[in-house]
């Protein structure tokens, strides 16, 4: 299964309070897990019938979405649209390597991506 990527433009570490933050105030995300044996916080996000698991790893630089999916894309959305810091947003396969905040919508994200695959 592919995956998506998140970083912090200037690798910067990534706050587990501002993910928890966010997690707690975007109904979207469920399941909330502080401190587990392998990651500082991971989420669940649930957009009716389509998830995605998100998971922070444990250098704190490095957000992972599993899979590519519809869900999967609008929880980065929405982890950009909290964050101050712009992230940067690429594939397992490294298909693409995009700026999230560079984009205005989803649908132009979207674009982008289906652009850069074409390539």
């Amino acid at each position: 299964m592919h995956s998506l990527l998140l970083f912090d433009k200037d690798a910067r570490e990534i706050s587990v309070a501002a993910l928890e933050r966010i997690f707690q105030s975007v109904s979207n995300f469920k399941r909330i897990r502080l401190g587990t044996p392998i990651n500082p916080i991971e989420a669940e996000f649930v957009d009716g019938e389509d998830f995605t698991t998100i998971d922070l790893d444990p250098s704190r630089m490095t957000i992972s979405i599993r899979g590519t999916s519809g869900a999967a894309l609008r929880a980065a959305w929405i982890l950009q649209s909290h964050l101050t810091a712009p992230l940067r947003m690429v594939d397992t396969d490294y298909s693409f390597d995009l700026i999230l905040s560079d984009f205005s919508s989803i649908e132009e994200l979207e674009r982008a991506i289906d652009q850069a695959r074409s390539i």
